[in-house]
């Protein structure tokens, strides 16, 4: 059978056999070493070409490598055993008197001539020389490097060596030779490194190497006359380091800590004997150990003649004076050593420090009731430089413990080597007796004064009554917007878990039957003085009230509040699901169910969007028409304002709190979230109506008519800008100079023509930053009346509380003619000093403001008179019927002194058109609305689609209506007739601005309210003409009508009027009738014809 094998796999075969053999096969001779006895020897002066193959000269041998010497050294695979008078390929050649060459060609040696032997190539590499330097210093090698050749690659003779026969070579400095010339020689003398003295071995070897990149032939060089010239070596200790310094001990704590050296010799005479090591005065050594085993001398035995690296501890001595101790020396004799080295020792002993004893921490004031324990405060103790231990007092009425002891009075804390690592110590109120202690607790130890102390304090009251179920409680207090407990219902204690905390001064408590708010600013505020948090388990005692309707305790007597393992998390919140509503209960009426309660309510659309505010109410709409109610959000819910108002359905969670205003005309139970974290996606979602701009209703039209030929007007309330009060509550954004710098933005972006802003407080300011930062606009503003101008001396500051309602006109198109405060006279506003008792009309004071300014637009100038309001707010019945009577007394003002003026009456009506916001109620502006003759509410159409204009409302209560002199201008269709003024409104224009797209957080860093804008053309737009073509024949009687589709071209007979009908007089029965006219659109009418 034939055996057949891959010809490939026998190629790695033999590729790795190979291998094998250079890796395993070659080795070099490591020559015998010259033992230098005499201070000169001649080694190497010849070698004849003739000598024998794998013969060296005496101590030498010639290495040979397994590549060319490129730059980077090959590894060395054995001997030359070739002859030495080859002619041709890389070879050592003999060179007689001249020593021995190397030259590489482009082809090597084979290895049949090397040892041992292989079909490989090999390549000159090394002449090396062994050398025993056994007591022998100052080596000097003196050898001559010579050209026998040149080449055109750099080639040079590098000198190396190593101690032993293992190991690397390393490069001697400056031991090279390169030759450029033929026939060049060069004497070197190289000094050998210490390292080669006194060795057994020491190898040196001459490499053949290529210097740097290069191509082309190779030089062969030469080496001759090596001789080594060296010095007997002398007896030597030698230490490392040479000086020890910095050993101290604090007086009566010695010796010092040791330090050490280490001592070596060589060449010691007689070959074994004794070192003796001997300690200055104050010092003492060791050779067994830094702590044992120290004499003032010590004896270091050695044989062979020498001894490595002993050790020698050392250390200043116990029981010395305080002092300096210097200039001492550890000495050394023995060996026959003529100079043996020193160590230099220095130290001091200093005297004893005082005691340091350090406290960290402080202890806030304890609060806890008689049988309670309040909850412990800890701090920590550490010592040094102690002389004994810290004894540590607690002064009466407090105990003290450390980790897991039991608490007492007093405790000690034992020191070691004169410290007192850092403690924790804990501290606890003894809650025994009721009273108020304090003190400080002393921390005592030997030579310590004073000693330090931490002041500690803490009130034990006596605790509060049994408490009643707050069901039963809050039945006890009438259901109106202010009551005053009264006995034997008031005061009232109740007892339960902590489930919202709102600022310092206001939490709400429940139990099992209900829950109810405790309030009180006394002491800095109950919850600040008492230390509450969500979930504690609390025993109140207070006088019952309702405040702006809300069962309360307004103000308490006694809290005492349950800490440690009586803690527990908040109750879980009770839970209405509008998807799974319990039978015959809705949202509302779960609300009242609950008022006072941690509750969650399940899938509620938030019917308002952009960004929430701070105090500030918004309605919520649950999913399967479970009912409406409102959120609100509580100024001290302060990680709720400026975050988003989600857009999808919520489950929410809060109290139920209750407002009833003063004259009980609202009456409305609130769900108060206490942080962000309160609103969560529904896991079921709906859609119910909420109220925003769409493309038919408050979306801006018209969009395709350039903005220079329209007069754009804008109302905007800028809620209390400039105004700087932050206490007890923010009027306005707290950041005044940012509301101040987002106001200016939102302006800029808008770009209206004409603005009518409300609320400005800092007028002063705001006029200086229009100035500067928009002086295109002017600005006048109603300075003299506002909400209680006449107080006399007033209130407050005029400029930083009086809201005042101020006009911005682009000056390039908009003239100033006149301002007006309508009204003034008809209330005695305008007298000196204003009548008492006082008016309350229009906001008591902030009458309506009429700015006259002629415009200029498409070459037209039209005169304007822009009516800007700043209504009476507010949802109850006083302020309705007031509000009411207000817009009553303006518009028979109007009607009466401006019949025939062009208005638009602009600004905050502070009530919506479609109804008022008092709830079902008529529209305050109703007698506007039903004078359709008179009057067009533009913005209606945004209550009728229920845009809000505010951010916490979701009617609009911002609005915009002009007088019967303007025309309207519909998005399609005809022209309309041309209005007495000539002024035109563009249907469907008015809209409700969002800058909460580019202010980041707007409702609370600049207004509440959106500006609505509108927009107006002076005459009616251009229309393109056209003309009859022909209209046909006909027969017909007098008179009679015809009728006929036309198309536009050009004739010349009659004009065709507005109405599209032409009264055209016939002679005849029978006639063709040309006509000339201008049509605003191709259309069919009907001609009259008459005889």
């Amino acid at each position: 059978m034939k055996h057949f094998v891959n010809q490939n796999f026998r190629s790695v075969l033999l590729s790795v056999f190979s291998l094998l053999l250079f890796q395993t096969g070659f080795s070099q001779v490591n020559p015998t070493p010259l033992i230098l006895t005499s201070n000169s020897h001649s080694i190497f002066t010849s070698w004849a070409n003739t000598s024998t193959n794998g013969t060296f000269p005496s101590n030498m041998a010639f290495w040979v490598a397994g590549g060319r010497q490129e730059v980077t050294p090959p590894t060395v695979v054995g001997d030359w055993n070739c002859v030495y008078n080859l002619t041709s390929n890389s070879r050592f050649v003999g060179k007689g008197s001249d020593g021995i060459s190397m030259v590489n060609t482009g082809t090597g040696a084979l290895t049949t001539c090397s040892n041992p032997t292989s079909s490989a190539t090999v390549y000159p590499y090394a002449i090396v020389l062994a050398l025993n330097t056994t007591n022998r210093v100052s080596l000097d090698i003196v050898w001559t490097g010579g050209t026998v050749s040149t080449g055109q690659r750099p080639y040079i003779l590098q000198l190396q060596y190593r101690i032993g026969s293992t190991g690397s070579f390393i490069d001697i400095s400056g031991a090279s030779y390169s030759g450029s010339t033929t026939g060049h020689s060069q004497v070197l003398t190289s000094t050998l490194p210490s390292a080669c003295e006194n060795q057994s071995l020491v190898q040196l070897r001459w490499i053949y190497i290529q210097s740097a990149t290069g191509s082309g032939t190779r030089p062969e060089l030469r080496i001759d006359e090596i001789s080594v010239n060296s010095i007997p070596a002398s007896p030597t200790l030698t230490v490392n380091p040479t000086s020890l310094t910095n050993f101290t001990y604090v007086e009566s704590n010695g010796p010092s800590t040791a330090k050490s050296y280490t001592l070596s010799g060589s060449i010691l005479s007689p070959d074994a004997g004794n070192i003796t090591a001997t300690a200055p005065t104050n010092f003492e050594i060791s050779t067994t150990s830094g702590t044992t085993g120290f004499a003032d001398s010590q004896t270091i035995p050695y044989t062979g003649g020498a001894f490595t690296g002993t050790t020698i501890y050392t250390r200043l001595k116990a029981g010395l004076a305080v002092g300096t101790y210097s200039g001492g020396n550890i000495t050394h004799s023995g060996g026959n050593v003529a100079s043996p080295p020193s160590v230099a020792l220095s130290g001091s002993v200093t005297s004893v420090p005082p005691p340091v004893v350090t406290t960290t921490g402080t202890l806030t004031a304890f609060s806890t009731f008689v049988g309670n324990q309040a909850t412990s405060q800890s701090y920590t103790v550490s010592g040094t430089n102690l002389v004994s231990d810290i004894t540590i007092t607690a002064p009466s009425g407090f105990e003290i413990k450390t980790g897991l002891g039991t608490y007492a009075s007093s405790l000690v804390l034992p020191q070691s080597s004169g410290s007192v690592a850092s403690t924790t110590i804990d501290v606890r109120l003894i809650n025994t007796t009721a009273g108020t202690f304090s003190g400080n607790i002393t921390h005592a130890t030997t030579n310590l004064t004073p000693s330090p102390t931490v002041a500690v304090s803490g009130t034990v009251v006596a605790a509060c009554a049994t408490p009643t179920n707050i069901s039963v409680v809050r039945a006890s207090i009438p259901e109106q917007a202010s009551y005053t407990g009264v006995s034997p219902n008031s005061p009232a204690t109740v007892a339960g878990r902590v489930t919202a905390i709102f600022g310092t001064n206001k939490f709400y408590v429940q139990d099992a039957t209900g829950g109810l708010a405790i309030f009180s600013t006394a002491n800095g505020g109950v919850v600040a003085a008492n230390g509450i948090a969500l979930g504690d388990s609390v025993k109140v005692t207070g006088p019952t009230a309702r405040f702006n309707g809300e069962a309360e305790f307004n103000g308490v007597t006694c809290v005492n509040k349950v800490t440690g393992s009586g803690v527990t998390t908040t109750p879980p919140a009770i839970v209405f699901d509008a998807n799974n509503p319990p039978s015959g209960v809705n949202l509302p009426t779960f609300l009242t169910n609950n008022e006072g309660r941690l509750v969650k309510i399940i899938s509620n659309n938030i019917n308002v969007t952009g960004t929430f505010g701070s105090g500030t109410n918004y309605s919520i709409t649950a999913c399967n028409s479970q009912g409406e109610a409102e959120i609100r959000v509580d100024a001290t819910a302060t990680t709720i304002p400026s975050q988003p108002i989600p857009t999808v359905t919520q489950d929410i969670t809060g109290v139920i709190g209750h407002y009833i205003n003063a004259s009980a005309t609202v009456n409305i139970l609130q769900l108060f979230p206490r942080t962000i974290s309160d609103f969560s996606n529904s896991a079921i979602t709906c859609v119910t109506p909420v109220p925003s701009p769409s493309a038919s209703c408050g979306a801006i039209a018209s969009t395709n008519v350039p903005v220079d030929s329209t007069l754009d007007v804008t109302a905007w309330n800028v809620e209390w800008l400039g105004n700087t009060t932050t206490s007890p509550s923010a009027l306005g954004p707290t950041n005044d100079a940012q509301q101040m710098t987002n106001v200016i933005s939102v302006l800029n972006t808008l770009k209206s023509d004409v603005f009518c802003v409300e609320e400005v407080c800092d007028h002063k300011q705001f006029i200086a930053r229009v100035g500067t930062d928009l002086p295109d606009y002017g600005v006048v503003c109603q300075t003299k009346y506002y909400s209680h101008f006449f107080d006399s001396p007033e209130t407050n500051s005029a400029t930083s509380f009086g809201q005042k309602v101020c006009f911005l006109y682009k000056k390039s198109i908009v003239s100033y003619v006149d301002t007006l405060s309508l009204l003034a006279s008809q209330y005695g506003y305008n007298a000196t000093p204003v009548a008492t008792p006082y008016p309350n009309n229009w906001a008591s004071g902030r009458l309506p403001y009429m700015f006259v300014a002629d415009i200029t637009l498409n070459g037209l100038t039209k005169r304007i008179n822009f009516v800007g309001l700043h209504a009476k707010s507010g949802s109850d019945a006083a302020s309705y019927n007031r509000r009411k009577q207000d817009v009553i007394d303006l518009k028979a003002e109007l009607d009466t002194n401006y019949p025939n003026a062009n208005i638009i009456m602009l600004g905050d009506y502070n009530d919506d058109l479609d109804g008022s916001i008092y709830v079902g109620q008529t529209s305050t502006y109703a007698n506007f609305v039903s004078d359709n003759t008179n009057y067009v509410q533009i913005s209606k159409s945004l209550s009728d689609c229920a845009v809000s204009s505010t951010a916490s409302y979701a009617d609009i209560i911002d609005h915009i209506m002009v007088s019967n002199e303007f025309g309207v201008i519909p998005v399609t269709g005809p022209n309309p007739a041309p209005s007495t003024s000539g002024i035109y409104y563009l249907e469907k224009t008015v809209n409700v601005s969002r800058p909460i797209n580019y202010v980041a957080g707007y409702t609370s860093t600049t207004s509440d309210h959106y500006p609505v804008n509108a927009r107006f053309r002076f005459g009616l737009p251009p229309v393109a003409p056209a003309t009859i073509t022909s209209i046909g024949t006909g027969n017909w009687s007098s008179p009679s009508t015809w009728d006929c589709n036309c198309v536009p071209t050009s004739a010349s007979d009659v004009i065709v009027d507005t109405a599209h009908t032409v009264t055209v007089d016939i002679a005849s029965q029978a006639k063709t009738l040309n006509l000339k006219g201008t049509l605003n659109w191709v259309a069919t009418f009907t001609l009259s014809l008459g005889m």
